[in-house]
């Protein structure tokens, strides 16, 4: 078993004394809400092994419940969850909650100042890919997140707060920063779980399941008046709310902008974004392959899409418009009079994301647990919300998968599987360099167009490689294919690999 620090008490803390480390174990969980100690939210990701992310929780309080496992839960634009267990813990060594970002690296990567580097996240394997590498290193690009006062235009939809990445000679923390006594509060514990095939971009994100060292920020000490423990004011401690409501068992998620690394070239230049704040866009020159650039836009203008980094390029359809963007379909307190009823749970598409900018034309998924499969498209129009497309005589609508030998109505198209997607190119990832991986380029599946047929949101792409083994391809989770290309790491000199890959939607995974 993992080992955790053991509780320091307030002379223990006066004193700086170093960390002993033995897994404590509850024997029962206090009151929810009682104890409510998410301090701070982090991602790490690694250019030398793409498409790999992992999560940070911290808490303030040290102890953790073996029986407790956890689990987090990302949703995608497209209506899919990734649902991922928590792989684990380690020591967080003491470092001050505020502290700025070079020692929230310190202490992810070797559990300083006070900590023991052996239990320090830093010495974690990415758990069941261990040939991954450690979950955080010198190598990997973190990111911490809170909520910003000054306002970004990004528009929620009742998703949930946005959080956006804490400015790298600030505090890092989204809760917690001193105790009541306005000592320094310290971090003792860091949770934590890797995705692999995570593509960057906007999610929602929420954890469930967990013990009460990472409930959620915004209960602490639920019925009495203590709360000026929590560094911002509600509803300014995003992404330190997300959880599980103690009230209700409703999910709390917050908007994350999550930087996944690929592989490529970095982004030399800085990005050119109309309308954005001039002075900003050179903060994201010589950005990491898979980065995100935040943007804020001048005044009367409103953001929508995203802005990535890949390979050398810009891209993503972020604009600055006086159009407002458009939230998910299925966000609660997103105006769709046109779409009402019709079961929407996501779209897909170029540009299409948790926000997608006025403008942008979608596919529209639906809830597949239902036995439904969407149809049609729907475009924000900045003005109403989501409005229907009529292209192509289609009507966008959810449709009831048939059982076996059933046939659609005479105004219905028939659900067809999508056929395999096409590998057009691979190469080393790194010229010259074998052993770095591989790179991966693919055509998505061809289509009919024809009105009588008709196809599900595509939700990922599966790999397989032979000689398996070595060389990893991850499940690329998302319906876009990377302009750039899929990152596979690893790979071992003089080897030749055949790489295939399937398409999975509605219906099931491709040929």
């Amino acid at each position: 078993a993992q080992s955790a620090p053991t509780a320091r008490g307030g002379a223990e803390r006066a004193m700086r004394r170093p960390m002993l480390h033995a897994l404590l174990v509850l024997a029962s969980l206090p009151h929810r809400g009682a104890l409510a100690n998410l301090a701070a939210f982090c991602t790490a990701t690694n250019e030398d092994v793409p498409g790999v992310v992992t999560f940070f929780w911290g808490s303030y309080r040290d102890v953790v419940d073996a029986r407790v496992i956890g689990e987090v839960v990302i949703a995608l634009a497209n209506g899919e969850q990734i649902v991922q267990p928590l792989d684990g813990w380690c020591d967080a060594g003491g470092v001050a909650v505020q502290a700025n970002q070079a020692r929230y690296r310190s202490s992810l990567i070797s559990a300083a100042p006070f900590g023991n580097a052996s239990n320090a996240c830093g010495a974690r394997l990415v758990a069941g890919r261990e040939t991954l590498g450690p979950i955080v290193g010198r190598r990997h690009h973190i990111t911490c997140h809170a909520e910003r006062s000054v306002p970004f235009t990004l528009p929620t939809g009742g998703l949930g707060p946005w959080a956006h990445a804490a400015p790298a000679s600030g505090p890092q923390n989204c809760a917690f920063s001193a105790f009541i006594d306005d000592t320094p509060d310290e971090l003792l514990l860091w949770r934590y779980a890797t995705v692999v095939g995570l593509q960057t971009g906007s999610y929602q994100v929420w954890t469930r399941g967990y013990d009460d060292r990472i409930a959620p920020a915004d209960e602490y000490c639920t019925g009495c008046a203590a709360v000026a423990r929590i560094r911002n004011p509600a509803p300014l401690h995003a992404p330190c709310s997300m959880g599980v409501s103690a009230s209700t068992g409703e999910p709390k998620p917050a908007l994350v902008r999550v930087p996944v690394a690929d592989g490529g070239a970095p982004c030399e230049a800085q990005p050119a974004v109309a309308g954005a704040v001039l002075e900003s866009l050179d903060t994201c020159r010589g950005a990491f392959s898979g980065a995100l650039c935040e943007l804020p836009c001048a005044a009367g203008l409103k953001a929508g899409g995203e802005l990535v980094c890949r390979n050398g390029v810009w891209e993503g359809g972020f604009t600055c418009s006086a159009r407002q963007a458009c939230p998910r379909p299925d966000a609660p307190g997103t105006a769709n009079a046109q779409l009402q009823g019709l079961g929407v749970t996501g779209i897909a598409g170029s540009g299409c994301g948790t926000v997608t900018a006025a403008g942008t034309t979608c596919r529209i998924a639906c809830d597949a647990s239902a036995d439904l499969w969407g149809l049609g498209s729907v475009v924000c129009d900045g003005a109403v919300g989501w409005a229907p497309q009529f292209a192509g005589g289609q009507t966008p609508r959810c449709l009831v998968e048939l059982a076996e030998g059933e046939f659609p109505g005479l105004d219905e198209p028939l659900h067809l599987p999508h056929g395999p997607p096409v590998v057009t190119s691979a190469e080393d990832n790194v010229a010259g360099k074998p052993d770095a991986g591989a790179r991966v380029h693919f055509a998505p599946p061809a289509e009919l167009d024809d009105v009588i047929y008709g196809y599900s949101v595509i939700t990922r792409y599966e790999f397989k490689v032979e000689p398996a083994g070595s060389l990893v391809c991850p499940t690329l989770y998302g319906s876009s294919v990377p302009a750039q290309g899929s990152v596979c790491s690893g790979a071992l000199p003089g080897v030749d690999y055949l790489i295939s890959v399937r398409a999975v939607d509605g219906v099931g995974p491709s040929p």
